[in-house]
């Protein structure tokens, strides 16, 4: 634990770092049996150029049973790469932002099936970053995920808000 606690510090000193909420809707096979998920993340940005980041990310999203009192439900642990670049080339306004991973914990529990969740993750995203402090900006994003695990897989479409702080510079062309 020691040591991941020391990566995740090194990281957060040499990288630009978002912490981010989000809201997600499942969508696909027996989304209806489910409620809006919350979710929280962290997401690296090792700055490429002015645009453009190498993201690692990592978070959970809980997605509760209807009815079930947040007792039951999916719980899903994905850690993605990704790349995100904005498009007017500044570092702020519209950006995109795919990323490809794996889901590294989860499980499913209702009534009838309990089940482990593991597997391949791909989303993509995009959002807006506003222009703001020299060491913080804010973005509004919009992504789809999905989650292949061997019982089928997780679908959902998620808005997110973040903050983000840089403890470095980023880098120019």
């Amino acid at each position: 634990m020691k040591k991941i606690f020391s990566f995740i510090i090194t990281c957060a000193l040499i990288t630009k770092v978002n912490s981010q909420i989000e809201i997600s809707r499942p969508i696909g096979k027996d989304s209806k049996d489910y409620t809006i998920g919350y979710g929280g993340f962290l997401n690296f940005g090792f700055a490429l150029t002015e645009a453009s980041d190498i993201t690692a990310e990592g978070g959970a999203i809980y997605f509760p049973l209807r009815e079930s009192g947040f007792t039951q439900g999916i719980l899903v642990c994905p850690i993605k790469l990704g790349y995100r670049y904005s498009i007017d080339g500044t570092g702020t306004g519209f950006y995109v932002e795919p990323q490809v991973g794996y889901c590294v914990a989860g499980g499913k529990s209702d009534d009838y099936v309990d089940e482990d969740i593991k597997g391949f993750v791909w989303a993509a995203g995009a959002g807006y970053m506003f222009p703001s402090s020299r060491r913080s900006n804010y973005n509004l994003g919009f992504r789809y995920e999905s989650i292949k695990y061997k019982n089928g897989s997780v679908n959902f479409i998620a808005l997110r808000l973040s903050s983000s702080f840089s403890f470095g510079k980023k880098k120019s062309d």
